[in-house]
């Protein structure tokens, strides 16, 4: 019976009109003369054989229905057919438990079983299918894009998990072996699944995505394995064994994700895609994962302002006032965490002063009535790195006119404040100053 149970390869399956694992269920059925209504019984991964004392579940469901031909929807309905209490099917299940693991026993000797990673990991590890997990990143360098993406698990059907938002996939069912790195996903145009990767393949080997997956950049992609033990620092902090696929052979051009940077039990912590502008750079700065939450790491940041004087002068006028002092002020930023930081100017500000009087009020931006070209320009700030800004300007309002020359301040109390323009990097800080009658 082994022999004839084809599992060495369960990429070469994807022709297959039902799941992963249809293909092994009905063989594994027809080789042992079980009935179709015990087969229902029998939960058959594409990577090793399990039961379960429930009718069949794995294959998604289509509108609530077990048909096994297609996921529940797109809203992820699902409906457990669980077997009547000591029916027929469940006492010929237990007969054939000794002889499932049987076959699970020589499989695993004759060594057919699908792969891990070099450390052990299998896929759901690597991209964690728990409901409510989410993902949100940042363009952290690269060319004018979206600011922002995010990826979240909406909802399971048997073994498959429904995401949102995997980078250049359309929204849909993925179905992730948790004995091995490897997944497949559904096809809804085909009703039918497709090989996705093989992040198991060991480093410097390929994995490539079926040329009929319906995702497609990724459809027909080659991607290899970079990296199965990079430390990868992040704005979420530094993770260790990260897993790394860049593109070596791909079917567009000037689109299509290139690389992807994965963490054990946190999931994508980066990802490249190249446009027709040139490549982007979306970085993780927040998650939630199988219920812990990764937030921004702001500890080992420094920022401070300082102003060269406290007290500033002006002279009294027929009308009004004149004659204001010129105030400096700077503007450094340390990274002292053990991370790299980075950061985009979507324009050629660099930073931005703002000053209000005693009641809170803004009456002067120092960016007011100026003009900025607009270069995209992604920097990093390493550790020990520090950014430093510094202006000075007459303590004047802003004309409503954008005349740099509006009106001197009042003598009075102010708040001043300067802060940093890069995305990614977005800090501040105040201080105070007096201003005094000559």
């Amino acid at each position: 019976m082994v022999a004839t149970y084809g599992l060495a390869d369960d990429r070469a399956r994807s022709a297959s009109p039902a799941s992963p694992e249809s293909h092994i269920s009905h063989h594994f059925a027809a080789t042992c003369h079980v009935s179709s209504q015990t087969r229902e019984n029998i939960h058959i991964s594409p990577d090793t054989l399990t039961f379960r004392t429930g009718r069949w579940y794995s294959r998604p469901y289509k509108d609530g229905v077990g048909t096994g031909r297609a996921p529940p929807d797109r809203t992820g309905a699902h409906q457990r057919i669980n077997a009547p209490s000591g029916s027929k099917g469940e006492t010929k299940m237990k007969r054939l438990v000794s002889l499932i693991l049987s076959v699970v026993i020589l499989l695993g000797l004759s060594g057919t079983a699908a792969a891990q990673t070099a450390n052990g990991h299998t896929f759901q590890d690597l991209l964690p299918k728990e409901i409510g997990n989410n993902w949100s990143y940042e363009l952290s360098s690269g060319t004018v894009g979206p600011q922002e993406h995010r990826i979240e698990v909406l909802n399971h059907s048997g073994g498959w998990t429904y995401f949102t938002g995997l980078p250049g996939m359309p929204d849909g069912w993925v179905w992730e072996s948790d004995v091995s790195a490897r997944a497949w996903v559904w096809n809804f145009n085909t009703s039918t699944y497709a090989f996705w990767l093989d992040l198991g393949a060991g480093a410097g080997n390929t994995t490539a995505v079926s040329p009929s997956a319906g995702l497609g950049c990724w459809d027909g992609a080659v991607y290899t394995v970079v990296d199965e033990n990079r430390s990868h620092v992040s704005p979420v902090g530094t993770f260790n064994d990260c897993l790394i696929i860049e593109l070596t052979q791909g079917n567009c051009v000037d689109a299509g994700i290139t690389s992807v940077v994965f963490a054990p039990n946190v999931g994508i912590l980066e990802y490249t895609e190249q446009s027709i502008v040139g490549p982007r750079t979306y970085s993780l700065f927040h998650a939630l994962v199988n219920g812990t939450e990764y937030e921004r790491q702001t500890s080992g940041l420094t920022t401070a302002v300082t102003i060269d004087k406290a007290v500033y002068k002006v002279s009294r006028a027929a009308k009004g006032w004149t004659e204001p002092d010129t105030l400096r002020i700077r503007l450094s930023i340390s990274n002292a965490a053990n991370w790299l930081l980075r950061y985009t100017y979507y324009t050629g500000q660099e930073f931005d002063v703002a000053i209000e009087d005693e009641r809170g009020d803004e009456i002067y931006r120092w960016s007011w009535g100026r003009g900025f070209i607009l270069p995209v320009i992604a920097r990093e700030l390493e550790h020990g790195e520090t950014l430093t800004f510094e202006t000075d300007f007459e303590l004047r309002n802003n004309d409503p006119n954008f005349n740099q020359n509006g009106i001197p301040l009042a003598p009075g109390k102010y708040r001043i404040t300067m802060n940093h323009m890069g995305i990614g990097l977005e800090v501040e800080a105040t201080s105070v100053f007096v201003i005094q009658e000559r």
